[in-house]
């Protein structure tokens, strides 16, 4: 939330009562003046916050700041937000407490009101917390959780007392792995106990120069009789550690400045040193440096553009090389930004999520990484043991551990294509076993997989790609003019045209026995089959994306035609194997378990990723049945599957995936958006609004997914340009989080696909959040009607 003209910093404890106010009058105090020069800063503007008081009136730590800065008649805006009368925890000095996000919302007021203030000043903030790092707010959520959201720089105050060597460690661990940035460690000397030399040389030891910085102060005199007596001789205190402190505030302007030095150098060093996936770098104009990321949002550093690259406008791409490594007068800003794409898909609980970060920092404490094969471990075997009752239940009994998704699907071809050639004893033709699949189908990067797709953006270049297979031309729906509208493709013979009122009627079971279209679907099936069939065509497997094809452009298939498929390639002799690519419509995307139980149909095998670890680490599994795993069991070794990666079944992926699941199901219980009820989390109004526009083709709205497809004037579809001047202006959106002054004022950083412009919300997405989203979507959508009409 900081800026550079704008320090802000967050002062924990490692305790109560070691001194935090004490350090915070200090460090305020000193701030007035220039540590070089030792002259007064007029234009230092200073703000000190305690969002929680207990003990109040008779405690009051903004008073008591307030009155040492005063002594140099420094000005000082003191605020604090909750007073409680009695001395306590804040989870007892209530009974009715106010909400997390009532709390944090004030806190953030606060610091928008402040940066407001300076102007073109300079200016600091401390934001000191209550009692100790783990000590709960009024809520009961502990601070280091609460506070999270900003992830303002730490000042940690260490313990010098017996003990405090045990309480500073572990509080510096829980913001540390929290993903808070400890800046500095400070404590009062105790010659008795001599802390301060143990934690320096352990913070040495174990960070080196990128650890906090260390320093220590002698010990304030005792409580005085009276109130006139403490303030004097505290003012005595204070004026023989003023070099002590002034110390301290040039190193933590070192420190607060190098971190936006380096902030600007990210965008150029990155322009000349990353090869991006997916990307053409020519075409990047803005590089988007994210700082950190928590919930739904990420933390972006918008650096300020000088006037001729604002006016080149969203519309227009441009190669920037890069122009030196620093600029330390920069004014860039922070600035929130929704993660919309979730981050390619993986994020299902938001970023930061310091349960998940606690589970992988056991399993690595515990196990790091070790060997798989032949071997079992806790987390490896449980998460199977989790998967086969949940994606897996009724029908595998098998789980084979990957990295991704794609090598997910190449192990599934392998089980499937093998498993078909001994059962049609293939063996001398291997070669030429093919698949079956859908048109506009995507199964990852990997060779074998790109093979498994028909010629596409994604693989015409690369030069070993070969189909293998056939690919069905598929119906498909789209919501336009507030209805569900069916497209058949032309060599089906099907001219009506279909329309659905809900989501429900497009999955109902009654369609496969009522229904004229089911008969058109079996027709086209069964003849493309036999006429393949005849050719001598070899299948070794059928491969599709359950319901929804996601890098295709979020194409919504219909579901009946799927069902159907997999029908008819059950009834061969011996019956196809069935793969399911769950790799992105798998753990509660679409309101349900997977996207199988929308097809109300079992695979042979499937993959699973993405959402597997809640977007924490790549781990990918591939599900699969008894009989085909019989299919590899010999006394030969060559008969095995051969395939695996070094890093197989790792036990931290696979304890995070463990937490994550529990998560989802826990989660699920609260948000109910199947396609059999509501749906979808996105406002039914605000889709059909948007279905309406001229510009756009259609629309899907189904489970966290909301997809919007614009009418491609060039038919270009992927290689297509129509959406990214919307995802653009959608990136351009939103203040800095220093300044911003409303909680729903965010940019969307947003990817396009081609024509499609799409937004993945998670399970933790709030309704404020999606309403601000649906707003700016209708806004942008009919500005760019206006343009075209």
């Amino acid at each position: 939330m900081a800026q550079r003209s704008f320090q802000i910093f967050q002062v924990f404890g490692a305790n109560t009562n070691i001194g935090k106010t004490i350090f915070s009058a200090g460090l305020l105090r000193a701030s007035l003046y220039d540590s070089s020069q030792n002259v007064k800063r007029n234009a230092m503007k200073l703000f000190y916050l305690k969002p929680v008081q207990t003990g109040y009136p008779m405690d009051s730590d903004a008073k008591f700041v307030e009155e040492i800065v005063k002594q140099v008649k420094g000005d000082l805006n003191a605020v604090t937000l909750y007073a409680y009368k009695d001395p306590v925890s804040p989870h007892m000095a209530t009974t009715q407490p106010p909400s997390d996000r009532e709390v944090l919302l004030k806190t953030k007021k606060y610091i928008s009101e402040c940066c407001q203030k300076i102007g073109m000043d300079q200016g600091k903030l401390f934001l000191e917390t209550a009692g100790g790092v783990n000590s709960p707010m009024m809520s009961g959520t502990v601070q280091c959780d609460f506070y999270r959201p900003l992830r303002l720089p730490i000042i940690l105050i260490g313990d010098s007392k017996l003990g405090g060597i045990s309480a500073t460690i572990s509080a510096y661990e829980t913001l540390h792995l929290r993903g808070y940035d400890v800046a500095s460690i400070l404590l009062f000397k105790e010659p008795q106990y001599n802390n301060f030399s143990f934690l320096q040389n352990y913070f040495q030891e174990k960070f080196g120069i990128n650890g906090p910085i260390l320093e220590a102060i002698p010990p304030p005199p005792l409580p005085a009789p009276s109130t006139e007596e403490d303030l004097k001789q505290l003012n005595a205190f204070f004026v023989d550690t003023k070099s002590h402190f002034s110390h301290m505030i040039s190193r933590l302007n070192d420190w607060h400045n190098s971190r936006f030095d380096r902030l600007e150098q990210m965008e150029n060093l990155t322009r000349k040193h990353i090869w991006w996936p997916f990307t053409q770098h020519q075409r990047v104009k803005q590089i988007t440096v994210i700082d950190s990321a928590y919930g739904d949002f990420m933390t972006a550093y918008e650096r300020v553009q000088d006037e001729k690259t604002k006016n080149l406008g969203t519309e227009t791409f441009i190669s920037q090389e890069p122009k030196g490594e620093t600029d330390s007068s920069g004014q860039g800003k922070m600035k929130e930004m929704f993660d919309a794409s979730a981050s390619w898909w993986t994020q299902g609980l938001g970023h930061g999520v310091s349960k998940l970060s606690l589970e992988a920092s056991y399993a690595a404490g515990r196990y790091g990484h070790v060997i798989y094969p032949e071997c079992t471990h806790e987390p490896a075997l449980q998460l199977a043991e989790n998967l086969l009752k949940t994606v897996g239940k009724n029908w595998a009994s098998r789980v084979f551990y990957s990295d991704n998704g794609s090598t997910a699907i190449e192990v599934g071809l392998k089980m499937a294509l093998k498993s078909k050639s001994i059962d049609h004893k293939f063996k001398e033709k291997r070669h030429e076993i093919k698949v079956l699949g859908i048109s506009g189908s995507y199964h990852g990067d990997t060779i074998g997989a790109m093979n498994a797709c028909e010629p596409n953006n994604f693989n015409k270049d690369v030069y070993w790609y070969t189909p293998k297979g056939y690919w069905f031309c598929p119906p498909t729906i789209l919501l336009k003019n507030s209805a569900y509208h069916l497209s058949v493709p032309h060599a089906y013979g099907f001219d009506e045209k279909v329309s659905f009122p809900t989501l429900g009627s497009i999955f109902s079971d009654e369609r496969e026995r009522n229904s004229k279209l089911a008969e058109v679907y079996r027709f086209h099936i069964s003849n493309t089959l036999k006429y393949l069939n005849d050719k001598q065509n070899q299948f070794g497997a059928l491969i599709i994306e359950p319901v929804i094809m996601g890098a295709a452009g979020m194409i919504f298939v219909d579901p009946l035609f799927q069902r159907l498929l997999i029908d008819h390639v059950r009834e061969w002799d011996p019956p196809l194997p069935v793969i399911f690519d769950e790799v992105f419509t798998g753990f509660w995307r679409f309101g349900v378990l997977s996207a199988a139980e929308l097809l109300e149909r079992t695979p042979d095998i499937a993959a699973y990723a993405k959402l597997l670890t809640g977007g924490l680490l790549p781990l990918a599994v591939t599900l699969t049945t008894e009989s085909i795993f019989e299919k590899f069991s010999s006394p030969e070794k060559t008969d095995a599957l051969l395939h695996g990666h070094s890093y197989t079944a790792h036990p931290i992926g696979c304890w995070v995936a463990n937490t994550s699941i529990n998560e989802y199901e826990k989660m699920n219980e609260l948000i109910k958006c199947s396609p059999f009820n509501n749906g979808s989390v996105w406002d039914k109004k605000t889709v059909e609004c948007i279905s309406n526009l001229p510009i756009v083709k259609g629309v899907i709205s189904l489970g966290v997914l909301l997809a919007i497809t614009l009418e491609d004037l060039n038919s270009q579809g992927y290689a297509s340009n129509e959406a990214q001047k919307i995802v653009q202006k959608l990136r351009s959106l939103g203040s800095s989080t220093a300044s911003r002054d409303s909680p729903s004022n965010f940019g969307i950083l947003a990817r396009p696909l081609g024509n499609v412009v799409y937004v993945i919300a998670s399970q933790i997405s709030t309704r404020e959040s999606l309403d601000r989203i649906e707003k700016l979507l209708i806004e942008c959508f009919e500005n760019e009607s206006l343009k075209r009409s």
